[in-house]
């Protein structure tokens, strides 16, 4: 996904959320935990570690991915994020 469309995704929910189910595609998952919240997995080394987020935290950043995406690829970790639809 471009940084045009991913920016066209954060806008618009559904989009952002298939997004982020084409990130957990193949090493990972990405699941609903109820209607408020999501869960992404990625599985990308022995060392896990697991973030809790808002959506809108992670919607705003460009890649419309959760910090812990970025900081884990840079080191070839794996990580989980638990998402909340907002303040819980």
């Amino acid at each position: 996904m471009t940084e045009t469309e991913v920016t066209s995704a954060a806008g618009d929910r559904a989009g952002w959320l298939a997004h982020l189910a084409r990130v957990g595609e193949g090493d990972g998952d990405f699941v609903a935990l109820g209607t408020r919240h999501h869960a992404l997995f990625v599985d990308a080394g022995p060392t896990l570690i697991v973030s809790f987020e808002t959506e809108g935290e992670a919607r705003a950043r460009p890649d419309g991915l959760p910090l812990a995406h970025g900081i884990a690829a840079g080191h070839g970790w794996s990580h989980l994020t638990l998402l909340a639809e907002g303040a819980t």
